[in-house]
């Protein structure tokens, strides 16, 4: 899903999606997969403030190193029609029970609150510069930030392990709940 998103956004915006794509697509993963081997509760996860990553900030080109606005807004119109399919798949899903993850409101929280949870880093990634370096290119021969709990990203894309513990914990709290 998340590549066809990607490949979406480079052709002009999130915001294109096709739903009735979507709403098949978890139909099929969850009837076919999860809900034939017993699954009946699901979380189903929205996106994040993908403009608010490091790369995407970079490639923006603010030498600031503001979250990119309209990523962010593309990333909530998507959220927006996600959470509007939950009833439909849940209806096709007899006894299921599916609950919406707000991971744009769970990451605004981390990024917003730098004071609460002591990052010093939000805009940069651990390795290298910080700007662009992802994955693979992260390795024994690329320098590491001294204090990696001080920042909300490792790369220029994925989140440290604290944002992860953090992430869980609001998950445990504020979702778990609802089932």
């Amino acid at each position: 899903m998340i590549s066809h998103i990607t490949t979406v956004h480079r052709g002009g915006g999130w915001a294109l999606v096709n739903t009735k794509i979507l709403c098949s697509s978890w139909r099929v993963l969850m009837s076919r997969e999860l809900y034939n081997l017993g699954g009946r509760q699901f979380i189903l996860a929205g996106l994040p403030p993908f403009g608010c990553i490091p790369l995407q900030i970079t490639l923006s080109g603010d030498l600031e190193r503001g979250c990119v606005d309209e990523q962010n807004s593309e990333a909530q119109v998507y959220n927006s029609k996600l959470q509007k399919l939950i009833p439909t798949l849940q209806g096709s899903l007899r006894g299921s029970k599916i609950v919406y993850l707000n991971a744009y409101e769970a990451f605004t929280v981390i990024l917003q609150g730098t004071n609460k949870y002591g990052f010093a880093e939000t805009t940069l990634g651990c390795c290298g510069t910080g700007l662009t370096e992802v994955g693979i290119l992260c390795n024994r021969f690329t320098p590491i930030c001294r204090n990696v709990s001080s920042y909300v990203f490792y790369d220029a894309v994925h989140p440290t392990e604290r944002v992860y513990r953090i992430a869980t914990d609001y998950i445990v709290k504020n979702v778990i709940p609802q089932f």
